[in-house]
């Protein structure tokens, strides 16, 4: 539910930049679109955390990880590559689809590379927009949050569950530190490290409040505290290393609530109109055009968004996810036959005898079934069904 409010923020927010007809909302001297960006991250933190500390090992956290941000990504890229590039040339004269452009920007994508060698556009074409050229504005967050995904993975792997609480809490603080500088004005960071620094933050912060949930009470008072704590830092503007944990633990006791808990049950669009938003808002705007009313257009973008992203979560992301849970399934049943086998002696010598049996399902050559399977895998239900009656109590006319 919350991923879905945070994603419809960055939609709005971009909103209004793509049009090219004013200035994204601030608040707190972020715009929506950065506060949304941030929330994103921080129920990010708290979920991952979760997912790394009940996965049996880190083969399942991996392909769980895996099959939650790449089947969807890649769709993602192959349509907008080759359906929403194309269809956009016949929206605006003097562009081209190009079709070796159209392949790098699919790679240089899916793998996931730096902001920095992000490939955002398809060269030739969206050549009379307020961005020009730039296919996904938004795929600049996928790298850090795979990013940090190896980093709770290493966490898990060096660190004891008794420590990760204190770990949780130390990264927090080394991160919020480092922002700092940033955030106050004194250093500008070079390229991408600052607003990689605000998301770190952000994640983070989500990891604490997992760790920490069992310490967490919720009543009038901490509520009221953790608002003032959020205003504070909208009006010092340093919203982006502080509101995070406060709006993390406000969202706890809401996310129990009936019916938020409902929604995104069944299907999960959050991470599809995250990903569908801008390449749709850039179609949308050249089919309608920027003078159309931003009100209009802005409608228009969340229902084509919005089906999008559940097309994407039931079609792709959840057959996707259902097929890691799948797997993991499997592998922890694997385990504990292997387990029942070596603990059970009488376990180990009845898959040997069962190894030595002969197939059954050959011709002639074979030997003949015994009995009892010859009479179960018959055809013939009369015949099958006596089989089983023979253990019991014979007919009273023989007694």
């Amino acid at each position: 539910m919350f991923r879905l409010v945070f994603a419809a923020a960055v939609l709005v927010s971009h909103s209004t930049a793509i049009a090219g007809v004013e200035q994204e909302l601030e608040l707190g001297g972020m715009t929506l679109g950065r506060w949304g960006v941030l929330g994103f991250f921080t129920v990010s933190g708290y979920l991952i955390s979760r997912s790394g500390d009940t996965m049996h090992s880190l083969t399942d956290f991996a392909e769980a990880r895996a099959a939650r941000i790449f089947p969807g990504l890649i769709v993602n890229l192959l349509v907008t590559a080759f359906v929403f590039a194309p269809f956009s040339t016949r929206l605006e004269r003097g562009s081209q689809w190009d079709p070796v452009s159209a392949v790098q920007y699919v790679f240089h994508n899916a793998l996931l590379y730096p902001p920095g060698l992000l490939r955002e556009g398809i060269d030739t074409t969206l050549v009379g927009v307020h961005y020009t050229g730039v296919w996904n504005g938004s795929l600049w967050t996928l790298f850090w949050e795979g990013f940090f995904y190896v980093g709770v993975a290493v966490g898990i792997l060096v660190s004891p569950v008794t420590a990760r609480r204190t770990l949780s809490i130390a990264v927090a603080v080394c991160l919020t530190f480092a922002a700092l500088p940033s955030t106050f004005g004194f250093v500008d960071y070079p390229g991408v490290l600052g607003p990689a620094l605000e998301v770190g933050v952000a994640f983070a912060a989500g990891a604490v409040a997992y760790y920490w949930r069992a310490s967490i009470r919720i009543s009038t008072a901490t509520v009221l505290v953790l608002l003032v704590i959020v205003a504070a830092s909208i009006m010092t503007q340093t919203s982006a290393i502080i509101a995070p944990l406060p709006i993390v633990i406000l969202l706890l006791p809401l996310s129990s609530l009936t019916p938020l808990h409902a929604v995104g049950s069944r299907v999960d669009a959050s991470y599809g109109v995250y990903i569908y938003a801008w390449p749709l808002q850039q179609l949308t705007t050249l089919a309608l055009g920027p003078a159309t009313p931003l009100a209009v257009l802005l409608s228009v973008q969340v229902l084509l968004t919005l089906a999008a992203g559940c097309l994407s979560g039931a079609l792709i992301e959840r057959p996707a996810q259902n097929w890691a849970k799948q797997r993991r399934h499997r592998r922890s049943g694997d385990k504990d036959h292997r387990a029942a086998a070596m603990t059970d002696p009488r376990s180990a010598k009845q898959a040997v005898r069962d190894a030595r049996l002969p197939a059954t399902t050959c011709s002639n050559g074979c030997p003949p079934a015994p009995p009892a399977i010859r009479e179960e895998h018959s055809n013939d239900p009369d015949r099958a069904r006596p089989l089983h009656r023979r253990s019991q109590q014979p007919p009273a006319h023989r007694r």
